[in-house]
């Protein structure tokens, strides 16, 4: 409202109002001004337009005005950068007016013009003065003799020639007598001829004749001086001859000139009292207008306004400044810098000061202290002031307490915001959803990528994606349409590794912009584990064939039309549980890797086989006739058992007994061909299971042997020892070889002792002797799976046990403990003693025998004892062949 106000007022003044800014070229310059704001009064004294001229440069407004003789840039320049205030009177030729101008600076850089245009003014003063001065003029021209007469056409105006004069003439224009009649055609004294033509010429002069009318005086400066003439014209013509004829009479009018100009003078600056009286009462009334809008404007800001002198003291505040500081205005007038600010505050005030006197604006935020005592913070902004040459500071200050709170949220949400990007561990991309240009990246992004932030945010995730690029296309628009956000990817590293990642994306919008927020996870590790566990659901994981899961899913799968027939092949490891038992499950494990393998090398491509139990495989071959299958099953058969080089297989005395079915349409299922197969391995194994024990007893007393050489010789001496005892105590030939072959293989257990403790030098420890007391267990468990030995496997298992009772591994006594038993018992003492132990010397027989009888009765049966004693040592030296163990 307030400007309106004041625009009011300058379109209403009667004066021409401008507002200027003045244009400094790169020298520094002023080469010219611009046109900020003109009123009506302006455009109408100009003749300017102010809707063409606004934000114009004089010279675009007014070409021609460089090329005046007075430099208006110039004058106007020193008002503006010198802060001056003048008047003159001016001619613009390139306006064709006289002005009066008013002008002056109200800011460095900018002048006002006042303009009054006064060229009728001007031209109605000097006819007022002519006809003031024209009867003194004929009045004195009567007294004068500088008279002439002379001949003129005034058609063609020009002076025909001079006829009269009189010297006086001549002298009063200070003019040559022999000029006078050529005067016409002379060079001399130019300016004085052409204004004698033309004024007794003039194309009216002979108008005026016939009209009646008296030529107006002429009057012109003598040449060379300062001095007046006045040139009074009459026209007549000769009556006869029709020739014209101008006489005239000049005189002296240098006092009357001056007169005039001394009332010229006094009658304008008369005018322009006046006018500069009214236009001054015009300008109070409107300066207190501007000041009473001011005021209201000065009050109603929303923040204290402030005005302080050099020194720091507050010399001018609004209303405003009162409210929110709650101090009244009396004790505003008071305050300095000093007493608004802590001192931790008052250093940076200050220095925003230094900036204000220096550099022309300064600007602080500090906390003030109110009168309450309780501080608000400001944000204030100043400018320097300079009012009859003292120098004042003058700004706002607003109240920023509220605000600040605000931005401090704002920034610690932005603050938090920059760390869940740039700190957190996630790998987080933002990518343009078209493109799939990468348009950030965080640095846990670029540690995972391998590539530097500048390589990594000029690539397109289809370069990291290993997908093909419209599939990846395709799940940015998935995403970008908010129809899905979780995906599972493989991106490829700098390094060429391929991770798989899990990806969460989502569209987010800022500044008009739609991007792809995606976080993303390394989940190698997890898809790793989860590739591993659908393989071991469906596999078997020791010996990475098929499990009996994918076997039956598989089956159901196959079993169409199209792949009949189709044939189940059931197999059984022969003799696994005895290899468990006796050499151990790593050994058995080690033996069923083998088996899988071989049956493989026998299989077509597309076969499928299954580990389906502990010692069982199944195997579905598709479109495979009765014979093929029976060839098949004939090539698995062979691999089983083939050497490896020149070297037997570890397990060529184990078989796997086959059998299979076949189905040929649609049939009661997988149920049923497996029990057909299965009848037709089991009446094979039958006949097989009888000697492939008995080669796996071979076997494992090999693998003991191999473990422990020492114990090879020792199974031997024990049986032929118990052997002897036997024949002594009247045993027939059959009990006697079974007592040696139970001799022989009563350690078989020890397979499954560690060979550490087995070959251990010194004694065994607590702990280690409870394993090797486990060996009885181990060679009865061996034993009574092979049908041909399972009647000497309790003769192995108690040959531990003492007479009285403190033996293992059931703590018989006397005649519990069967006498085999007992017999190898003393034999297996008897040996013992009398060969080398890696925790002691052997003894000698006599030594031993001494032992034996110290324990007869004890750990051994007195009777064995006595009749080894008495019958066996002193008969003959223990023998030590080897006996036949198997039977054959």
């Amino acid at each position: 409202m307030a400007e309106e106000i004041l625009r009011q007022i300058l379109d209403r003044m009667p004066v021409g109002y401008a507002l200027h800014k003045i244009i400094i070229d790169v020298s520094g310059t002023p080469c010219d001004y611009e046109y900020i704001e003109v009123n009506k009064a302006f455009e109408e004294a100009t003749g300017l337009d102010a809707a063409v001229i606004i934000g114009k440069k004089v010279t675009e407004a007014i070409p021609d005005i460089k090329n005046e003789k007075f430099d208006w840039i110039s004058k106007y320049s020193e008002v503006a950068l010198k802060g001056l205030a003048i008047e003159f009177e001016q001619y613009s030729s390139s306006l064709r007016k006289m002005y009066r101008v008013k002008a002056f600076s109200t800011e460095v850089g900018f002048f006002v013009t006042l303009v009054n245009d006064v060229t009728k003014e001007n031209e109605e003063n000097r006819k007022l003065i002519a006809e003031i001065s024209k009867h003194k003029a004929l009045e004195s021209a009567l007294t004068r003799d500088a008279i002439f007469t002379t001949q003129a056409n005034l058609t063609q105006n020009k002076v025909i020639r001079g006829l009269e004069y009189y010297d006086e003439f001549l002298e009063q224009i200070n003019y040559d007598y022999d000029l006078w009649f050529d005067f016409a055609k002379s060079n001399v004294q130019q300016e004085y001829r052409d204004t004698y033509v033309r004024s007794i010429c003039r194309k009216n002069l002979i108008d005026d004749f016939n009209n009646g009318i008296e030529p107006a005086p002429f009057e012109y400066r003598r040449i060379g001086s300062d001095s007046w003439i006045r040139l009074v014209l009459r026209v007549f013509k000769d009556i006869e001859s029709d020739d014209v004829y101008v006489f005239g009479y000049g005189f002296d009018i240098d006092n009357e000139v001056r007169e005039r100009q001394a009332l010229m003078q006094s009658e304008e600056k008369i005018f322009e009292l006046e006018e500069t009286n009214t236009k001054i009462t015009q300008l109070l009334d409107a300066v207190k207008r501007e000041q009473t809008l001011l005021k209201s404007i000065f009050d109603s800001i929303p923040g204290y306004l402030y005005v302080y002198d050099e020194s720091g003291r507050l010399v001018k505040w609004n209303k405003k400044h009162e409210t929110m500081t709650g101090y009244t205005s009396e004790e505003l007038s008071d305050m300095t810098l000093e007493k608004w600010y802590g001192q931790e505050e008052i250093s940076k005030v200050k220095d925003a000061v230094n900036d204000i006197f220096e550099k022309g604006y300064g600007e602080v935020e500090a906390w003030l202290i109110l009168k309450s005592g309780e501080k608000m913070l400001t944000r204030s902004s100043g400018a320097p002031l300079i009012l009859d040459g003292q120098k004042f500071f003058t700004g706002i200050g607003l109240d920023i307490t509220d605000q600040k709170a605000v931005w401090d949220e704002k920034e610690s949400l932005l603050e938090q915001r920059n760390a869940m990007f740039n700190e957190h561990k996630a790998i987080i991309l933002l990518l343009e959803p078209v493109t799939g240009k990468i348009i950030d990246a965080n640095p846990s992004a670029i540690f995972f990528y391998g590539y530097s932030r500048e390589v990594l945010l000029n690539m397109c995730i289809d370069e990291i994606n290993m997908l093909p690029k419209e599939d990846v296309t395709y799940k940015r628009m998935k995403v970008l349409k908010k129809e899905q956000e979780h995906f599972t990817f493989p991106h490829k590293l700098k390094d060429g590794q391929i991770r798989m990642v899990d990806v969460y994306s989502s569209p987010i919008h800022f500044r008009d912009k739609t991007a792809l927020y995606s976080i993303v996870f390394d989940v190698t590790k997890r898809e790793e584990a989860f590739k591993e566990i659908t393989y071991i659901s469906y596999h078997d994981y020791l010996t990475g064939a098929y499990n009996r899961r994918f076997f039956e899913e598989e089956f159901e799968r196959l079993n169409t039309e199209t792949n009949f027939p189709i044939a189940v092949v059931m197999g059984d490891v022969n003799g696994l549980k005895l290899i468990n038992d006796s050499i151990g499950h790593l050994e058995g494990d080690k033996m069923l890797k083998d088996v899988v393998s071989r049956i493989k090398e026998a299989l077509r491509d597309g076969d499928i086989l299954a580990r389906i139990g502990g010692d069982e495989f199944g195997i579905i071959l598709t479109k495979t006739e009765e014979q093929e299958a029976h060839g098949i099953v004939k090539r698995m058969t062979l691999s089983i058992e083939k050497k490896d080089g020149d070297q037997t297989s570890e397990f060529k005395a184990l078989s796997v007994s086959f059998g299979f079915a076949v189905q040929k349409e649609i049939g009661d299922g997988l149920g049923l061909l497996m029990k057909e197969a299965e009848g037709y391995m089991y009446s094979k194994k039958f006949y097989d299971t009888r000697s492939l024990k008995g080669k796996t007893i071979n076997v494992v007393m090999n693998a003991l042997f191999e473990k422990s050489p020492r114990e090879k010789l020792h199974s031997e001496r024990v049986g032929n020892i118990s052997s002897k005892i036997a024949e002594a105590l009247g045993f027939d030939m059959e009990s006697t070889n079974k007592i040696r072959t139970a001799g022989y293989l009563h350690d078989i257990g020890k397979i499954g002792v560690p060979e550490n403790i087995l070959n251990k030098k010194g004694k065994l420890d607590q702990q280690e002797m409870l394993v090797m007391k486990t060996h009885p267990e181990r060679s009865w468990r061996v034993l009574q799976n092979s049908q041909e030995f399972s009647e000497i496997s309790s003769i192995v298992l108690y040959h531990h046990e003492k007479w009285d009772g403190s033996g293992y591994p059931k703590g018989l006594k006397e005649e519990e403990i069967p006498i085999n038993s007992r017999i190898i018992k003393v034999a297996d003492a008897f040996d013992a003693m009398t060969n080398d132990r890696s925790y002691r010397k052997k003894m000698t027989p006599t030594e031993a025998i001494g032992e034996l009888q110290t324990c007869s009765g004890t750990d051994f049966d007195p009777k064995v004892v006595e009749v080894f004693i008495g019958q066996v040592l002193a008969k003959d030296t223990v023998t030590q062949s080897v006996p036949d163990y198997t039977g054959n």
